[in-house]
């Protein structure tokens, strides 16, 4: 009996794999924002000819990407450790598909600006949110998190910046500078698929530690003295 006991307690004090099954939406919502900012490089002097602008006025097809990811990472980190990085993902990726569907419609230059700001804003998701998701990883198996999950990440969105601009130039050749933003609408549906089969959900835990740090100077625990008289 003690033998088949110390069995049962030497089985459910294993720690937990990690969750493999994340690494799909990770990757795919992690190079959204790299394949954008690559593929608009072979596109800038098509949009410039449909629109009838100069260069110095589509190079702000560039910027407003750029700004709006330097804005919305920190901003999104911020929501993502408030309402959980399933919720942000989410709704990161849905951001995305509607760019994509503006940006492939815009009837002038600004408007097609706006739907890369979108763009910019609906990308900076992918990445807090799998930080966050490797770190309650972490923590509810007991281990570190995977090396090979972190270089998968950092493969995929190198190898897509480099490939996006020779995609660019397919797309374009095929159908016209809006496959470059069509192209978003798959990609993010796929993203949205995969997030919300396998990402897991979790409630934001309450402040308690914060709460009991801030109860002590007015009311300081007991001191051993007083619990001995």
């Amino acid at each position: 009996m003690r033998v088949t006991a110390r069995l049962r307690q030497g089985r459910t004090s294993a720690p937990a794999a990690f969750d493999y099954r994340l690494v799909p939406p990770m990757a795919m919502g992690s190079v959204l924002n790299p394949v954008n900012s690559s593929m608009l490089a072979v596109a800038l002097i098509p949009i410039g000819r449909a629109f009838g602008v100069p260069p110095s006025q589509a190079a702000w097809l560039v910027s407003g990407l750029y700004l709006a990811t330097a804005v919305g990472q920190p901003v999104i980190g911020r929501l993502v450790d408030a309402f959980g990085p399933r919720r942000l993902y989410l709704v990161g990726t849905a951001l995305v598909c509607l760019a994509g569907l503006l940006g492939a419609f815009a009837p002038s230059l600004w408007v097609l600006v706006v739907s890369r700001a979108l763009l910019g804003l609906g990308t900076s998701a992918a990445y807090p949110a799998s930080m966050s998701v490797l770190r309650t990883e972490a923590d509810r198996t007991g281990m570190k998190s995977p090396a090979g999950i972190l270089v998968t990440l950092s493969i995929s969105s190198q190898v897509v910046s480099v490939a996006g601009p020779p995609l660019g130039g397919l797309l374009i050749g095929a159908g016209g500078w809006q496959l470059i933003f069509l192209v978003n609408v798959p990609f993010s549906l796929a993203c949205l698929l995969l997030g919300a089969i396998y990402l897991p959900r979790r409630a934001v835990p309450p402040p308690t530690s914060i709460s009991t740090s801030r109860a002590w100077p007015c009311s300081p625990p007991p001191s051993p003295r007083s619990c001995c008289s």
